[in-house]
């Protein structure tokens, strides 16, 4: 399925969405991300399409805004859209500053994964 849409300048956006599965969007809660997972949700549920949207969402270690602002975004689209999303994968990225730790950093993984798919 190719989804085209047009701006106020004429151009256009094409989005290639498939008729069955699933697709992952990452939403980050900023307005950019919000607005795509708002079109590409809205496309899959005029279309009837059989695919399971999936919000994902990388949380940078120090500044643990994104998935709030995130899971406010997945919320409202759903509301507007009255329809439910698969789960909300949500990754730690490690900030460069405090080093990497791949055992912290599939705790936190594992952790984000639980806490998500139980909303």
């Amino acid at each position: 399925m190719e989804a085209t849409f047009k701006t106020q300048t004429e151009k256009s956006i094409k989005l290639e969405i498939p008729d069955t599965g699933a697709i992952g969007v990452f939403v980050s809660g900023g307005a950019d991300s919000a607005l795509l997972l708002y079109l590409i949700a809205k496309t899959v549920k005029e279309q009837k399409l059989d695919v399971t949207v999936h919000p994902m969402t990388g949380e940078r270690l120090g500044q643990p805004f994104n998935l709030r602002h995130a899971q406010r975004v997945k919320e409202k689209v759903q509301s507007l859209l009255d329809m439910e999303f698969g789960l909300h994968f949500c990754y730690a990225i490690p900030s460069h500053q405090d080093g990497y730790n791949l055992e912290q950093e599939t705790q936190r993984n594992t952790h984000y994964a639980q806490e998500f798919s139980q909303r």
